[in-house]
């Protein structure tokens, strides 16, 4: 195999294995408290798992894109003089398109605020829903001769007949 011919296989498989990579997204809005939108917010975006450190400051509409992230564990926060820095957990999926919007309040530097429960991470930028299914999951569901294909009937809009991946039906297609 000559030189050329070596380096176009390698081109042609690097090519491959980067539509195989799955990343998510985070989007939203600042505000302050009386509702008005929030200009020159600093975003940031840590990954708990490999300290991935993402920035971003909101438009002057208020908006914040922080694209493309790794899935796994992060903890936002979103930082702006006279305001209390907010500081919250989310835990980003695969191809997750996950939207948070914060609202400032008025405050010293020293304050911070810390939300503590986890919302619902709404994922209003598509209409295609999905669902990971976790390690646990797969090791502790009783699966008929471990088949994957029974897997995908946990996903919303799944219905499966039979034993193939040709008898399970997504969102009324097969």
């Amino acid at each position: 195999m000559n030189i050329l011919t070596r380096s176009a296989l390698i081109f042609v498989c690097s090519s491959l294995l980067s539509f195989a990579q799955t990343t998510s997204s985070l989007t939203g809005t600042t505000s302050d408290a009386s509702g008005g939108l929030a200009s020159g917010v600093k975003v940031t975006i840590v990954n708990q798992e490999t300290q991935l450190t993402r920035e971003s400051v909101s438009t002057e509409a208020g908006a914040f894109n922080l694209a493309p992230l790794p899935p796994g564990p992060y903890v936002v926060r979103v930082e702006k003089e006279g305001f209390r820095p907010i500081r919250q957990e989310v835990r980003l999926e695969v191809n997750q398109a996950a939207r948070l919007d914060f609202k400032l309040e008025l405050g010293s530097v020293t304050e911070t605020v810390e939300v503590s429960a986890a919302t619902p991470l709404l994922e209003s930028e598509s209409s295609s829903i999905g669902q990971v299914i976790e390690n646990k999951q797969i090791t502790e569901l009783p699966l008929n001769g471990r088949n994957f294909v029974q897997l995908a009937t946990l996903g919303p809009g799944v219905s499966g007949a039979g034993f193939g991946a040709a008898g399970t039906i997504m969102s009324g297609s097969r």
